[in-house]
């Protein structure tokens, strides 16, 4: 978790070298001089921009303050610190960067990017996954008011206390 936590640091703090910011600006500014695969369009490359500033806005500080005070320096009071960024957060930090980076990497070569952190993920991360999975469908469906009692019985399973 820490160095996720610091590598996301670096992936939107516009002033890290290679930012998601960075590389955008170094796109927009060169994008003559880049010898592309398939050429994007300035607006294309504010389109993607407006994504980073997103992500930026929404999450550079709370994974600012997570990083600064309680993996890379050693506080105190760490402990009670109170922290605003949930793993379900850095979640979607990552899935918003990868779609992102395949986008450019598209326009530089013409291919997407395969993103896998393990080359036979463990069955507990796939589990994990596929609950996750299961879990936000049904949660959609509640909130759809498209709740019924075969619904019921499988949010009763995913829920079930291990014997």
């Amino acid at each position: 978790m820490k160095l996720l936590v610091i590598d996301i640091h670096k992936l939107l703090n516009p002033n890290e070298h290679f930012s998601l910011k960075k590389t955008i600006n170094f796109a927009k500014s060169n994008i003559n001089k880049i010898e592309w695969n398939i050429k994007p369009t300035q607006e294309h490359l504010k389109t993607i921009e407006l994504q980073i500033d997103e992500l930026i806005e929404n999450y550079l500080q709370k994974v600012k303050n997570l990083r600064n005070n309680h993996y890379a320096h050693l506080d105190k009071n760490k402990d009670t610190i109170i922290y605003d960024l949930r793993l379900k957060d850095m979640y979607q930090i990552m899935e918003k960067s990868e779609i992102i980076y395949k986008n450019l990497v598209s326009h530089f070569n013409n291919s997407g990017a395969i993103f896998n952190i393990w080359k036979n993920p463990p069955n507990e991360i796939l589990s994990l996954s596929k609950y996750h999975k299961i879990r936000k469908l049904l949660l959609d469906k509640y909130l759809a008011n498209e709740w019924n009692d075969e619904l019921n019985q499988i949010w009763g399973i995913i829920n079930e206390k291990p014997v």
